[in-house]
């Protein structure tokens, strides 16, 4: 069988080789040029249209505070388990 494997080949050995694929280069872009739209950014979008204005951010201080208290929670469980023992 020519097909076969010889002891010690593996596949990749035997596989022909691919051709070297061309790199991209990159490209300054002008002003007619279009950005490429972030499918993240078309997403947010779409969410903020589809909620509105119904939905309220934390303020930053709120924000802080659940950090702080969740963090602070979980390395007072830790501290008290190793305490423990």
């Amino acid at each position: 069988m020519a097909w076969a494997k010889k002891s010690g080949e593996s596949a990749r050995d035997t596989a022909p080789a691919d051709a070297p694929r061309p790199q991209p280069q990159p490209q300054l872009a002008d002003d007619a040029a279009a950005a490429r739209p972030s499918p993240a950014l078309g997403l947010q979008r779409r969410l903020d249209a589809a909620y509105g204005e119904e939905t309220r951010k934390w303020s930053a201080r709120r924000t802080l505070l659940f950090i702080l208290a969740t963090c602070g929670g979980f390395w007072a469980l830790v501290l008290a388990l190793l305490l423990r023992r």
